[in-house]
């Protein structure tokens, strides 16, 4: 993710903006602008699975429950094979 990510930026700020994709994604799927949608929600999938188990703060802001369903999401996104309006539709439920 280019110039979106900033370690020194609060875990909390990162947060916010992976649900802000998210959102924009879901609205986006909603118009049925499906390329919009898939920009906007690879962003949050982004920020999640791969940026916030990077930042600082993760270990201290999140408990061991939270950490674990994370890696249960990575997990499943790495052994199903998705297409493209199924992948939409899942992120969309996160």
């Amino acid at each position: 993710m280019l110039n979106l990510w900033d370690d020194s930026k609060d875990f909390k700020h990162y947060l916010r903006m992976a649900e802000k994709y998210r959102k924009e994604g879901k609205e986006c799927a909603r118009r049925g602008d499906l390329e919009g949608a898939f920009v906007e929600l690879a962003r949050a999938a982004t920020l999640v699975l791969e940026k916030l188990p990077m930042h600082r703060d993760y270990n201290g802001m999140l408990n061991a429950n939270q950490r674990h369903n994370l890696s249960l999401v990575r997990i499943s996104t790495v052994i199903s094979p998705f297409s493209t309006h199924s992948l939409l539709k899942s992120l969309c439920l996160l």
